[in-house]
């Protein structure tokens, strides 16, 4: 049933459609109830039911929608084509939807349902197009929740693109069951989380150098960070390149320290250094010290099938001006030495080490010292046993 408020507002409306069309330039002929049932307004030839047609200056078609004295809903056509739906909550007055009259400018929406801003000509679903000053496309939403969410949709793949309004951004595969996040930036990610530069990946820096510069900690396996690369600069610490594992011996690791390269590992009693070189090439095993004097320090026993030693041989003590020196005088030094003649002793062995390859030559140079004392005394022997060889032949022909 319709109530005495409604009955009341459509007899006014018609009143004053019929009052317009009495009293305008442009009004219908004397019968405002034409039998080809059209209205016109402005017009004297409408060419629908019903047709308003103005030509101010500035206004305008205006119909409004009142909800109450101070709520109501406006639909207006300027002079100039815009086109617009303001509304009014009693305070603020709101446009929400219009199309303008530039063709670069308006929403256009096809028959074919294609949407357009900015352009007359929208070659897919949403085409969008603006100057540099205003292309800018914004997307918000309240303190909480996702502010964005756009769906990519096909019949075998499904991507979501969510944007949080905690500075959550992610790309999820709804595709897969159950659903994977392969990208994710979470909020106070930093600067220049991912920069590509001349087919160059940068991670945390705008200047990669290489294919992929990562500029901070690098980690695999987040389940047990098996392999870690931390960029540390800690005073006397720089990078570090870690291989990690489970359990109490669950790290090896090689780092810069103080420009020297560093291995260590971690056991059941704790983490050690077990290995550096030095920037001069200077290698120390178990020592964190090694002597600047010698290439390699081992702090430890050495245990090889073969070992190779290049250094000077002791040949000269085969030369014609190689002086040799008696038995009588090796004996006097070993009785006031108690070692023998360039050969160090028990005190300097245990102080300052042994020269391998020194030592082999001083104990072959004594082999070729003994060699020839060895020859001499052939020499004396056969000398002797020759002279003994006549004297029991003088004897011999005595007794006869």
């Amino acid at each position: 049933m319709t109530s005495p408020s409604r009955v009341v507002s459509f007899c006014v409306f018609i009143g004053g459609i019929l009052i317009l069309a009495n009293t305008t330039t442009f009004a219908q002929n004397s019968n405002p109830w034409p039998t080809s049932g059209a209205v016109g307004i402005g017009t004297s030839s409408p060419s629908s039911n019903v047709l308003l047609h103005t030509w101010f200056a500035d206004e305008k078609v205006h119909h409004r929608l009142a909800l109450s004295t101070t709520s109501y809903v406006d639909f207006r056509l300027k002079a100039d084509s815009e086109f617009r739906i303001n509304s009014y909550d009693g305070t603020t007055n709101h446009a929400p939807f219009i199309i303008g009259p530039s063709p670069g400018s308006n929403l256009l929406v096809l028959k074919s349902g294609k949407v357009g801003v900015g352009l007359s000509s929208p070659s897919t679903l949403l085409h969008l197009n603006a100057t540099n000053a205003d292309a800018d496309l914004t997307i918000a939403a309240a303190t909480a929740g996702y502010a964005a969410t756009a769906i990519f949709k096909s019949a075998a793949q499904h991507f979501n693109v969510k944007i949080r309004s905690d500075n959550f951004f992610a790309i999820e595969d709804i595709t897969a069951s159950p659903d994977r996040t392969p990208f994710v930036i979470e909020p106070n990610a930093g600067d220049h989380l991912l920069y590509l530069k001349a087919g160059k990946v940068g991670i945390g820096t705008t200047a990669p150098a290489g294919v992929l510069d990562v500029s901070g900690e690098f980690y695999t396996d987040t389940g047990g960070n098996s392999i870690v690369l931390r960029e540390q600069n800690t005073g006397d610490e720089g990078g570090q390149l870690q291989f990690d594992g489970a359990g109490a011996n669950r790290y090896f690791q090689f780092d810069n320290f103080q420009g020297n390269f560093r291995f260590i590992s971690q056991d059941a009693s704790g983490a050690s250094e077990k290995m550096r070189i030095l920037n001069d090439g200077t290698i120390g095993i178990a020592t964190t010290a090694p002597d600047p004097n010698y290439k390699l320090s081992v702090n430890g026993k050495i245990r090889a099938k073969e070992v190779i030693v290049e250094t000077n041989w002791p040949d000269f003590v085969f030369a014609d001006d190689y002086r040799l020196s008696s038995l009588a005088e090796v004996e006097r030094f070993i009785k006031e030495h108690k070692h023998l003649p360039d050969i160090p002793s028990q005190q300097q062995v245990a102080g300052q080490g042994v020269n391998l390859g020194e030592m082999q030559a001083k104990l072959l140079q004594k082999i070729e010292e003994l060699t020839l004392h060895m020859i001499e005394l052939q020499k004396e022997n056969r000398t002797l046993q020759k002279r003994l060889d006549e004297l029991e032949a003088k004897e011999g022909e005595k007794l006869k």
